[in-house]
């Protein structure tokens, strides 16, 4: 073979070979799903920073024109850590690259001052407003962003000092409570005779709660008719 055609044969080599393949940088994709986080983010309050935590590299074929799209983020948001997928379109082929992120969500929110027990009314509670990171602390359903009007409310469950405040963590509260003292009014005729107790159990206006008189040691069945009020005979 001589050196003309030894020339030929190699330039019809290297025609027929793949061409190497190139790099699509990783801030084209941290871009794509930055863009698609924030999206997500319009209209919570308080202020959300996204870091990427891990920045990928695809392989593409070089001088190829790409699409990338960024799919659905799934889950809670916000939350502490996240991932994004972006796909990425080509003439040739598709592939698909997760994006993740470290999250901060910045909000006022009220802290509570002192532990509290379950039941505890919220008249009770003593708390401050605090800028709190609330990414996987809070869902946005449970934001209190200004100081809470939580009159006829009462604990859930019991609370810790420096506790953020939720709003589930309230429920309304009864009319008659367990524990609480009441005004039973007993009526016989023309006579009511009005005496102290103190409830069994939690019931709202219109139904029958245990009570127990004070000074008795056996409960009396009554009717709930007011706030701290119940009726037996009536």
């Amino acid at each position: 073979m001589n050196i003309r055609s030894a020339l030929l044969l190699l330039i019809l080599c290297l025609a027929a070979a793949p061409a190497a393949a190139g790099v699509l940088a990783g801030e084209r994709l941290v871009e794509t799903a930055r863009q698609a986080l924030q999206a997500r983010s319009d209209g919570l309050p308080g202020h959300l920073e996204f870091r990427a935590d891990e920045v990928p590299d695809s392989r593409i074929e070089p001088a190829e024109q790409v699409v990338l799209q960024a799919g659905e983020l799934r889950g809670e948001w916000p939350r502490k850590r996240v991932g994004v997928p972006v796909t990425i379109r080509g003439a040739a082929r598709e592939q698909t690259r997760m994006v993740w992120f470290v999250v901060n969500w910045w909000v006022e929110q009220p802290l509570y001052l002192a532990s509290a027990r379950q039941g505890a009314a919220s008249t009770s509670l003593r708390w401050r407003m605090g800028r709190i990171d609330a990414a996987g602390v809070l869902a946005s359903g449970d934001l209190l962003l200004d100081e809470p009007d939580l009159s006829g409310q009462r604990l859930r469950h019991a609370v810790r000092e420096g506790d953020p405040m939720r709003l589930s963590d309230f429920e309304a509260a009864p009319l008659v409570a367990r524990r609480e003292p009441v005004s039973l009014k007993m009526h016989s005729g023309r006579i009511t005779l009005t005496l102290p107790a103190s409830a069994v159990g939690d019931a709202k206006l219109g139904e029958q709660v245990k009570v127990l008189p004070s000074g008795a040691g056996t409960p009396l069945t009554a009717t709930v008719t007011g706030k701290g009020e119940v009726s037996i005979g009536q």
